[in-house]
C-alpha cells in the first residue's frame, strides 16, 4: 500500500512539471480580457414599457361597445410604424438631431441609425416593451420618452 506522503509527494511533482501551463493563462488571461474590453465599442440599451389595455377589461359593462386592441396580431403594424420615417423624423427633429441645414444624407444616416436602434416586442398579453440601443448614453431617457409618445399618439389615439 503506498502511504499517503508519497501520494502527495507524486502530486506536487507533477504540478511542478506543468507549472508553466497552470500558471501562464493565470497570469495571461486577465490581461488578454481587459484589451478585449478597452478595445471592444461600448454598447447602452435602455427600455420601456406600455401597458395597452382594452376597454372592456376596465369596465365590463362597456364590453359591447369596447373595439378590441388585437395587439399580438398587429405587432408587425406596429414594428412597421416604429420603424417609419414619419416616427423617426418625428423623434429626431424633437431631439435636436435635425434642423433646416441638415442634407439629405444626413437626414437618412440619422434615420437609419434611430431605426437600427430601436425595437419594439411583446412583453406580456398588454404588454409593449420599446427597446433602444445606442453607442452613447447622452439622450437615450429623452429619445424612449419621444419615441412612447409619438407611438402612442400616432398608433392608439385614433
Amino acid at each position: 500500500m503506498i502511504s499517503l506522503s508519497y501520494r502527495f509527494y507524486y502530486l506536487l511533482d507533477g504540478a511542478w512539471r506543468r507549472r508553466y501551463t497552470i500558471v501562464l493563462p493565470i497570469l495571461l488571461l486577465p490581461i488578454i480580457g481587459l484589451l478585449v474590453g478597452i478595445s471592444s465599442p461600448k454598447q447602452y440599451a435602455a427600455h420601456t414599457s406600455m401597458l395597452i389595455q382594452e376597454t372592456a377589461k376596465m369596465n365590463p359593462f362597456l364590453e359591447d361597445l369596447a373595439v378590441s386592441s388585437m395587439l399580438k396580431e398587429r405587432m408587425d403594424a406596429l414594428q412597421t410604424l416604429l420603424h417609419s420615417r414619419h416616427i423617426l423624423g418625428s423623434v429626431a427633429q424633437q431631439r435636436g438631431l435635425l434642423d433646416e441645414q441638415t442634407s439629405p444624407e444626413q437626414y437618412d444616416e440619422i434615420i437609419a441609425r434611430l431605426s437600427s436602434g430601436l425595437s419594439v416586442q411583446m412583453a406580456g398579453k398588454d404588454l409593449i416593451r420599446i427597446d433602444y440601443r445606442a453607442n452613447s448614453p447622452e439622450g437615450m431617457q429623452q429619445t424612449l420618452e419621444i419615441v412612447s409618445n409619438q407611438f402612442i399618439k400616432n398608433e392608439f389615439d385614433k
